[in-house]
This record gives structure tokens, sequence and C-alpha cells, in this order.
């Protein structure tokens, strides 16, 4: 999509061997001239990150089916990572959440409940 609409991706992992991958898939793909993969912790790199974004796609943390306490730090992390890029928003962007279906709210119970007491909209579950 990207490459398409004149747009430009920024993925960060904080995983070396999913780095590796996925910047052998960009250099396969030949997207280098729409795609950085950064190396880094998602937070770190959100707090600096500076540019407006259309689609922020959250999806960091893993999350566990049983253990409770995984269960809060990934969906306060997820809070964390919105906070901190909320301003880099506009009243088009698109704010995409994965594995919000899984218990007590999945990776997005808090930061869907954050966004709705600030007038964003849900329009899409699955």
């Amino acid at each position: 999509m990207a490459l398409h609409n004149n747009g430009f991706v920024h993925s960060v992992d904080i995983n070396k061997d999913s780095i590796k991958q996925a910047q052998a898939e960009v250099e396969k793909q030949g997207l280098q001239n729409v795609v950085k993969i950064y190396h880094s912790d998602s937070l770190d790199f959100l707090e600096n990150f500076s540019k407006k974004i259309d689609l922020l796609y959250l999806d960091s943390y893993d999350y566990s089916k049983s253990d409770i306490d995984i269960q809060k730090k990934s969906q306060e992390h997820h809070l964390e990572e919105f906070k901190r890029v909320e301003n880099q928003l506009h009243e088009k962007s698109i704010v995409l959440i994965d594995d919000c279906d899984l218990p007590i709210g999945g990776k997005g119970r808090l930061a869907i409940a954050y966004k709705l007491g600030r007038d964003w909209k849900v329009v899409m579950e699955s």
C-alpha cells in the first residue's frame, strides 16, 4: 500500500531475529525506498517519533491466555504506545490493535477505553 500511495512504513521490533527476517523480506520485495525497519523497544522508539501517522498498527508485547499478570502488562504496554504517539495522529488516522479478542479484552482493552474517552470510535471489531 505504501508503495502505491506515496506512503512510508516505519516498523519496529525488539527481537533481532524478527528484524533480520523483516529486512530480508523488504529487500526481496524491493521496498527499501518505502519501508524502514528499526531494532528498538517500541516505547523508546515511539517516544521520539515525530512524524504524522496515518496508520498505527500495535502488536507488541506478547499476550497470555492464562497469566493475568502478563495480560495486564500487555494491555498497559499497548496503552502507553498509543499515548506516546497520540499527538502525531490526526482525524483520519486509523489505529489497529491485534489480539483484542483474547481473555479480558486482549491487548487493546486499556487503549480502546482510553481512546473512546477521547472521542475516537471503534469502526470495526473482529
